[in-house]
């Protein structure tokens, strides 16, 4: 086998309705870099963990010392990372791209502990944001690793123009996000909120708009609304919870979804990507979501049109898988690093 760079294919061709759609574009964008894509045949019983065996050892043998296999992690087929035990043993270079840390996210130390000892492998890590690099370098100081920034969404930029008002749109794993049950206690908001596992009785509070999860391509031209909102956990008091800790560290896929319809984020001010939407000025941050009606009050029309025109570039660029190509080009283990 003579090429050098490769993925080890694990979402591509699946069908997602909410945020798998990231790791889905994630591997596409590889693909379209030149990557190769390598697999291990999927299925149970004795037969199908022979074959998968028997082609782990294949893949072993024919991806030559000095490649890079570039993977998503969490890795979690068993299978997948004994072959890339394997291959690092042989003189591979590993790339992990960083879709989430469930030891973290889930506060469980044991899984944790087994994530971080995969992680290990790696000659090289593409990270959410420069709070989760900080984070995992104290744990792997000898593994260099890429700030992403904004994941890429492989989807059309949207057309249609923004108006300031007073409706703000959700979207995502609606079942993870206990706070939805509080929002009529901000009867100012008009919420949009869209996604699986639909909360029960929010469809019957007057300040809430409830629709089923949206093919994720159509998802930019279709949400309502005039901000995005990013938020995590149980409580519009605060970010709490094992989830609202770990929005402290991540880049949100949904941030992407309303960067590409043209629609200015909302965030916690404590979340890893208000860093970027403060410095990018495409939206504002607060601390608790009874703050939503003040702030939305205080923004002019003016400082609207403007965070709406500074998103277009970056909207352009989630687009086309600028920041994933980047972050991979700019790792030790690319040809050009």
């Amino acid at each position: 086998m003579s090429i050098a760079s490769f993925y080890l294919q694990l979402f591509s061709g699946n069908p997602y309705r909410h945020g798998g759609v990231g790791y889905t574009d994630i591997e596409a964008i590889l693909g379209k870099m030149g990557y190769f894509p390598v697999s291990l045949p999927s299925g149970s019983g004795l037969f199908s963990k022979w074959h998968r065996w028997k082609e782990m050892n294949r893949l072993v043998y024919l991806i030559p010392p000095g490649a890079t296999v570039a993977s998503l992690f969490p890795v979690y087929p068993r299978m997948s990372v004994a072959m890339l035990q394997k291959l690092k043993r042989k003189g591979v270079r590993i790339l992990f791209i960083i879709g989430d840390i469930d030891g973290l996210k889930d506060n469980d130390p044991a899984l944790l502990e087994k994530e971080l000892g995969v992680m290990k492998l790696a000659d090289a890590l593409v990270v959410h944001t420069e709070e989760m690099k900080t984070w995992l370098q104290r744990r792997l100081p000898a593994v260099p690793a890429q700030v992403l920034g904004p994941f890429d969404f492989l989807a059309p930029v949207a057309e249609r123009k923004r108006e300031k008002s007073h409706q703000v749109c959700f979207a995502g794993n609606l079942g993870k996000s206990g706070f939805l049950n509080e929002l009529p206690a901000i009867p100012a908001i008009h919420f949009h909120i869209y996604g699986e596992d639909l909360v029960p009785g929010l469809s019957n509070a007057p300040n809430c708009s409830v629709y089923p999860a949206f093919e994720p391509k159509e998802g930019p031209a279709v949400i309502e609304g005039s901000f995005g909102l990013v938020w995590d956990g149980d409580s519009i008091e605060t970010l709490s919870g094992p989830l609202g800790e770990y929005a402290q560290y991540i880049f949100h896929h949904k941030l992407s979804l309303y960067i590409l319809a043209g629609m200015p984020a909302i965030v916690p001010a404590s979340a890893g990507s208000a860093g970027f939407v403060r410095e990018k000025g495409i939206g504002w941050t607060i601390d608790s979501l009874h703050q939503l009606p003040a702030l939305i009050q205080q923004v002019s029309t003016d400082e609207y049109r403007e965070a709406t025109e500074r998103m277009k570039p970056i909207a352009e660029a989630i687009s086309d898988g600028a920041h994933l190509r980047a972050a991979v080009l700019n790792s030790p283990v690319s040809s050009r690093g």
